[in-house]
């Protein structure tokens, strides 16, 4: 049975979905990253560690938005080569992003401590100490799952897009192998064409069509 997205879905709407879902989702992220990054570095409360992962993070997801539009003009062509792309660079998108998910939790969970510490700190106001202690508070679970989730995400929409590549692929080989119709087949035995000039039996006027023989 042939792959289907979703288990009854045509693929191709499966990458066509899954490139521009993907492509408005990683773009989201990537904002909201790069403007916690600008915000937290304009207070200068965030730690070196943290940082690193952010900026990393950030710079994954901005890739990962931009391969899912090369993706969905791919869809919609049906071209071979722009899928086939789509689905490598989604590949190393997503190794990428499994490093990158690790590095981000461990440097997380590892530091979160000290970084509410430094936010207290260099906290000048009311409203940045209350920040500060709203973020921890934040689950531990909840920020995993939310890197998790993603990944997850992420691998099935691979196998979705190389499954199409696939598929195009086999597609342009039946093409390429297919017989082309309307093509001239010679006759065998045909020495001369028939538009030639030819003798045959009743090609004189005494056999053709009406003549009549003398008495």
């Amino acid at each position: 049975m042939s792959a289907k997205f979703l288990c009854c879905l045509p693929l191709r709407l499966g990458v066509l979905i899954i490139s521009f879902v993907q492509f408005l989702i990683c773009f989201l992220v990537a904002g909201l990253m790069w403007f916690a990054l600008h915000v937290s570095e304009h207070a200068q409360t965030i730690p070196p560690g943290v940082k690193r992962s952010v900026i990393i993070f950030a710079v994954v997801y901005s890739f990962a938005g931009l391969i899912s539009f090369i993706g969905f003009i791919g869809a919609i062509a049906r071209k071979h080569g722009f899928v086939r792309t789509f689905a490598l660079l989604l590949q190393f998108c997503l190794g990428f992003q499994i490093g990158s998910g690790i590095y981000f939790l461990i440097s997380f969970l590892t530091n979160k401590g000290d970084y509410i510490k430094t936010c207290l700190d260099n906290a000048t106001n009311d409203d940045q100490k209350d920040a500060c202690t709203q973020f921890s508070h934040i689950n531990n679970a909840a920020v995993i799952l939310g890197v998790l989730i993603p990944i997850f995400i992420q691998g099935y929409a691979s196998y979705v897009v190389s499954a199409y590549a696939t598929r195009l692929a086999r597609e342009k080989a039946s093409s390429k192998s297919a017989p082309k119709s309307g093509t001239y087949q010679p006759v065998h035995g045909e020495t001369y064409p028939l538009t030639q000039p030819a003798s045959y039996p009743y090609a004189d006027n005494t056999h053709s069509f009406g003549s009549k023989s003398a008495a």
